[in-house]
Parts: C-alpha cells; sequence; structure tokens
C-alpha cells in the first residue's frame, strides 16, 4: 500500500513537473509577444522585433500542435525562445537609456 502510494506521488510530480513546464513557457510566450508590441519593442530593433514576433509564434504554434508534450521538450522550446528574445530586449533595454545608477541610489538611504 504504501509503494502504491509512493508511485502514485512520484506520477504527480511528474504531471504537476510537466504542467508548470508548459505554464512557464505560455507565459513566456505571452510576455515577449507583449514586450515587443509595446513601448519595448517600439524601441527595438527593426529586425531584431520581428525576430522575436516570429519566435513567439513559432513557439505558441508548437504548444498547440504539442498538447502532449513533456517536460524536457517545454524546457527546450523555452530555452530557444528565450535565446532568441534575451538579446533582442537587453539591446532594446539599453537603448531607452534603463541602465542602473547605483551610486545615486546610495545617497537615498539614511543611516541610523
Amino acid at each position: 500500500m504504501v509503494q502504491e502510494a509512493e508511485e502514485f506521488a512520484a506520477e504527480d510530480r511528474k504531471v504537476r513537473d510537466k504542467v508548470d513546464a508548459r505554464n512557464k513557457l505560455e507565459a513566456y510566450v505571452y510576455s515577449a509577444r507583449t514586450t515587443a508590441d509595446g513601448e519595448l519593442g517600439a524601441k527595438m530593433d527593426g529586425g531584431d522585433r520581428e525576430r522575436v514576433k516570429e519566435a513567439t509564434r513559432e513557439a505558441s504554434e508548437w504548444l498547440e500542435a504539442n498538447p502532449d508534450a513533456d517536460k524536457d521538450d517545454y524546457t527546450e522550446k523555452l530555452k530557444e525562445l528565450k535565446d532568441v528574445c534575451s538579446p533582442a530586449f537587453a539591446a532594446a533595454y539599453g537603448n531607452t537609456g534603463g541602465g542602473h545608477d547605483d551610486a545615486a541610489e546610495d545617497h537615498d538611504h539614511d543611516e541610523l
């Protein structure tokens, strides 16, 4: 009986991990698409923006075509998408002057 419970628990973890991986991919697709269509996307290089849009479209289509993929498949697809999106977003963020000035922040804190 204990062994059966352990087997069910292991199966539950496997299903939960798969669902979590799929949700992470879906969330990233949505976030990347929204970012590319938003204010930061307007500051992106045109080629970068199109690559991001194409990558999110392909990932979305892949999700629809592969509802029974396993956790590793979702994780790999997320990595592929991030490999396209992250550099484009970083470059666009750099173009916005979004750097962080630690020196200015240090002056905002009073010592006790």
